[in-house]
């Protein structure tokens, strides 16, 4: 596993000038993108094989580049790293569960953070 954090807040600080309301209308963007693209890969999940077929394949791929630019844009590096390697077309062997995972604690970690700038 990877030594980054699920959410690097100071990453969303840095894209946002410490803004509180440009941070929660970010993240309120970003969790709309994981709600939209998440099932897309995971409905192809069985399929994400070398032999899928191209357009498929496409529409994986391009939701998962979607996601990692919007992933690396707030600071959830973790999650951006896995997204990369589906949209690069190497998600064969990839462990799903621990993807699911990945995605739920990415998307915990950003709702609390997103709790607490509401507070500012």
């Amino acid at each position: 596993m990877s030594d980054k954090p699920v959410f690097d807040e100071d990453v969303l600080r840095a894209q946002t000038f410490d803004d509180p309301d440009v941070m929660e209308a970010v993240l309120t963007l970003y969790l709309d993108q994981v709600t939209a693209l998440v099932p897309v890969i995971e409905a192809q999940e069985p399929k994400v094989v070398s032999g899928v077929a191209p357009e498929i394949a496409s529409e994986i791929a391009s939701a998962a580049h979607t996601l990692k630019g919007a992933s690396l844009g707030v600071g959830c590096q973790r999650f951006a790293a896995v997204l990369g390697r589906i949209s690069d077309g190497g998600a064969d062997g990839l462990d799903w569960q621990a993807f699911a995972a990945l995605r739920d604690e990415t998307v915990q970690a950003v709702e609390t953070f997103k709790r607490q700038i509401a507070t500012i």
